[in-house]
């Protein structure tokens, strides 16, 4: 009797750790989106204010108006081109706006 008392509560003991642990993961994805949200509504503003070669050079290598640019749209840039790696943070082949705007900033 005493062997599965124990068990069940290393059972239950088990399944409290991956709930907290799930909800902790949770939470920390939320926190993640919200940050990667007012990071983009912070570009956007700033690239709305400086209007200057950034956003004119964002709106001419966005052929599509996708709202990314592509590696291929890339390559009529040079800077963007030799730069592709530490731009491309996440590696799935195309720039968002917060991507991009590193290539004006000191995190290169």
């Amino acid at each position: 009797m005493k062997k599965i008392l124990s068990i069940l509560s290393i059972t239950i003991l088990s399944t409290t750790a991956q709930v907290e642990a799930n909800t902790v993961q949770a939470e920390q994805t939320v926190i993640s989106d919200s940050q990667q949200t007012k990071l983009d509504e912070m570009t956007s503003l700033k690239l709305s204010k400086r209007g200057d070669n950034e956003s004119t050079l964002w709106e001419t290598l966005d052929t599509d108006k996708d709202g990314s640019i592509s590696k291929a749209e890339a390559s009529a840039s040079n800077i963007v081109t030799e730069n592709w790696e530490n731009l491309d943070r996440n590696k799935d082949e195309k720039l968002d706006i917060a991507e991009f705007s590193k290539l004006y900033s000191q995190e290169l």
